[in-house]
Formats: C-alpha cells, sequence, structure tokens
C-alpha cells in the first residue's frame, strides 16, 4: 500500500518528515539502533510509523510497518 502510492520510496530518501519517537541500542547488531520512527507527508499528516533497526553505519537492515493512515484509512499491524 505505501509502495503503490510512491510513500516508500519517498520515506527512504528522506523526502518526507521524521519524527523519531524512540532510540535505544540494538539487541541483535553490535553497534546498531532500533528506532521508533513517525513519518508525515508532505502537507504535515500523520503517514506511518516504522521501527527500523540499523547498522553502525546507519544501513536499514530490518524495519516493518507498526501502523499506517493511508487515505483515511487506519492500518494496524498485528504483533
Amino acid at each position: 500500500m505505501l509502495k503503490d502510492r510512491n510513500y516508500w520510496s519517498r520515506i527512504h530518501n528522506n523526502k518526507l518528515l521524521c519524527k523519531t519517537q524512540a532510540s535505544k541500542p540494538s539487541k541483535i547488531v553490535d553497534g546498531g539502533m532500533s528506532k521508533i520512527n513517525t513519518y508525515y507527508d508532505e502537507h504535515m499528516h500523520y503517514l506511518c510509523t516504522l521501527h527500523q533497526i540499523t547498522t553502525r553505519e546507519g544501513q536499514i537492515i530490518h524495519e516493518n510497518v507498526k501502523d499506517a493512515l493511508v487515505e483515511g484509512i487506519w492500518y494496524k499491524a498485528s504483533d
């Protein structure tokens, strides 16, 4: 859904506003970080929340969508 509407590429190309909600050292990657990031579209409307694990160099090695609000429909991941 995020890929179909071109949001996914804009998230990964730093074209949307990102606010880090939580950040702590990763348990699975030495020197890496586990982050919860919230993204907003160009109109400052909430888009989605992602959990991302990055390496020391900043490369994303894992991510999953926690929830998203697309075209007025709220999607929540089942844990």
